[in-house]
């Protein structure tokens, strides 16, 4: 009787146990560090036979692990009411510690690590079968359409770090860097201003998501990166008589390690 007891209570006591490990386990693979990097995908500029470089580099990160954090991406539409939407799912999905943004920004020579996204937005998207305009009033004047009427004048990159240590981390790797900034056009009111993310779909992202993310109080990091048009392209643009003059570029794999090396120097600052 005596073993029989004693036995049902090693029994027990094992059952609980792998309950525990099993418990310690589900709970470490639930609070694994996730970095959520966004890529726009195709847009009415792109000529046949391209991708959109941010969409590349997007993808050739997804599933890596960078200092102990898991990459996951998604591909996001060059849309007004389109972009933003997903990256909010993703966000409230995964909890990331990290969202970084991609955009090509054709003609620059360096990775640029946006410091602001500005309230402004101008340009026509890629909506189907009609595309949507902003920043122009009835007359066909720019305006330059406020993204977020009640919102600030602009929003910064959300990081434990200044910009330039991240430029600066690229730059010790060999690949060229830069690091964005603000600024004011003549002509448009004191209180509006521009930033090197451009006013169109990057800007909106660099814009709205640190937004959402101080709205919402959270605790995640954000910044959106460019990255230049690829070698291949400004060939293939020359070749086809889509553009008539090359423009920098930078090759797929400097993009991608670019973008390896800022999340990289951005985590490791976190620790």
């Amino acid at each position: 009787m005596f073993k029989k007891k004693k036995v049902g209570s090693i029994v027990l006591f094992a059952c609980a146990l792998l309950v525990l490990i099993g418990s310690v386990y589900s709970t470490a693979l639930a609070k694994e560090k996730t970095v959520l990097v966004t890529g726009y995908g195709w847009y009415n500029e792109i000529p046949p036979g391209q991708i959109n470089n941010a969409e590349l580099v997007a993808n050739a990160l997804a599933g890596e692990k960078i200092a102990g954090a898991l990459i996951q991406t998604v591909i996001i539409p060059v849309t007004w009411n389109g972009a933003i939407p997903p990256v909010i799912d993703a966000i409230q999905r995964l909890d990331p510690v990290l969202v970084v943004g991609i955009g090509t920004y054709e003609g620059i020579p360096a990775v640029r690590i946006e410091k602001y996204g500005c309230n402004v937005s101008y340009g026509a998207d890629s909506s189907f079968p009609k595309p949507v305009m902003r920043g122009r009033d009835a007359n066909g004047k720019v305006i330059y359409e406020p993204i977020d009427p009640q919102g600030p004048a602009w929003e910064e990159a959300i990081l434990p770090i200044p910009i330039e240590n991240v430029v600066k981390s690229l730059l010790e790797a060999g690949i060229p860097s830069e690091a964005g900034s603000k600024y004011q056009k003549e002509g448009y009111p004191n209180s509006m201003w521009f930033s090197t993310a451009g006013e169109y779909l990057c800007n909106w992202e660099a814009y709205s998501v640190p937004r959402y993310i101080k709205s919402n109080k959270l605790n995640t990091k954000f910044v959106f990166i460019h990255i230049p048009t690829q070698p291949q392209y400004v060939a293939l643009d020359l070749l086809t008589g889509h553009k008539e003059t090359p423009v920098p570029s930078m090759s797929l794999n400097v993009s991608i390690n670019g973008v390896r090396a800022a999340i990289k120097t951005i985590l490791e600052s976190m620790e």
